[in-house]
């Protein structure tokens, strides 16, 4: 007995790359909700700020609009089939990660400071979470 392979079409491949792709981000945006809300509870705990259970929902917000963000980037937009910066020199595509992560790392945290105000944020500018964050997002880009 013969078996043929069936070949799909290209349009049920990329419904399925599309799936995949949102089951990804979903994932991380999962793991970045958890983390955050760990970091937020254990920040606040350390700080004496409030109640660690704010900090825990403001680490939790934070990290989903952070890691939703960045996790959206890199699976859509850098490993995407319409706009590949893959194809980019290397350091190119890294001047471009780091642009994109340091405002997406700073937005999510001024978002979540906005939302969720402690009495001692140090606000919006450079300041030691800025300088922690462009290392951050360096070492990771």
């Amino acid at each position: 007995m013969l078996i043929r392979p069936v070949h799909k079409a290209a349009s049920l491949d990329r419904v399925h790359m599309r799936r995949r792709r949102l089951r990804l981000w979903s994932i991380l945006a999962a793991f970045a909700v958890v983390i955050g809300a760990m970091y937020g509870a254990g920040i606040t705990a350390a700080l004496d700020l409030r109640a660690p259970e704010l900090g825990a929902i403001r680490g939790a917000f934070t990290g989903f609009v952070i890691g939703g963000l960045i996790g959206w980037f890199e699976i859509f937009v850098v490993n995407g089939d319409r706009m590949s910066l893959r194809k980019l020199p290397f350091l190119q595509l890294l001047v471009v990660k780091e642009i994109v992560y340091v405002s997406f790392i700073l937005g999510g945290d001024w978002l979540g400071s906005a939302v969720f105000a402690f009495d001692s944020d140090p606000g919006f500018g450079w300041n030691t979470v800025t300088a922690i964050t462009f290392v951050f997002s360096l070492i990771f880009a």
